[in-house]
């Protein structure tokens, strides 16, 4: 896949092994190595937390971890086996390597995905062009 210099990925998955999903340290390793593999710098390591809801349902951990382009967010609902991952950079990066990455990591038994090119006016020129 090709895509611009801004690319956002985003992920839903289901049926994702809940121990992981429930596990801050596992949530916190994801979060804080997969920039290093996807050639991203990390410049604010991760601090997930805990979310209890009054559901027991959407109780679950929420991380980010900044990178100097941008970020990669986490947020589980282990109750459900479910998580979100959004992997957002300003410059490019291996989509196909990211995503192989996250499935084997959290294990789903679906998933879905969506890449979106973010990098419209990345390189506009203010100077030569109006908005």
């Amino acid at each position: 896949m090709n895509f611009g210099e801004a690319i956002h990925l985003k992920l839903n998955m289901a049926g994702c092994d809940r121990n992981i999903l429930a596990d801050l340290s596992r949530i916190k390793q994801f979060l804080d190595t997969t920039p290093e593999f996807i050639d991203m710098t990390l410049i604010k390591e991760s601090d997930p937390i805990w979310y209890v809801d009054s559901n027991p349902l959407f109780s679950g951990i929420t991380g980010v971890s900044i990178l100097a382009t941008s970020h990669i967010s986490a947020h589980t609902f282990p109750a459900k086996g479910f998580c979100y991952v959004d992997i957002f950079s300003c410059c490019s990066f291996s989509v196909e390597d990211a995503l192989c990455m996250t499935l084997d990591y959290f294990e789903p038994k679906v998933h879905k995905y969506w890449v979106t090119d973010r990098s419209d006016y990345f390189n506009w020129d203010l100077e030569k062009e109006s908005i």
